[in-house]
């Protein structure tokens, strides 16, 4: 099963998601947020996780949503 994430937790992040259900592919998608604790935990019944995570687990896949593209890719966790 791949294992994709989805950073950023907003409009963006909500049509990245739309988009990987259409295709019906078995995946295992997690979404990441800088701010994680300000959202609600649980995002279209998928997790919302620190950032942090990505230095944790392996995937296969990293999508950036969202305005703030340049402060994600500089994270440094």
């Amino acid at each position: 099963m791949k294992k994709i994430v989805i950073f950023g937790a907003g409009y963006h992040g909500r049509m990245a998601y739309r988009k990987l259900k259409e295709k019906k592919l078995q995946k295992e998608i997690l979404f990441v947020d800088n701010g994680f604790i300000k959202k609600p935990k649980v995002f279209f019944k998928e997790k919302i996780s620190n950032p942090r995570i990505l230095l944790k687990e392996n995937f296969d896949d990293i999508i950036l949503c969202g305005r703030y593209i340049k402060q994600q890719i500089s994270c440094s966790y």
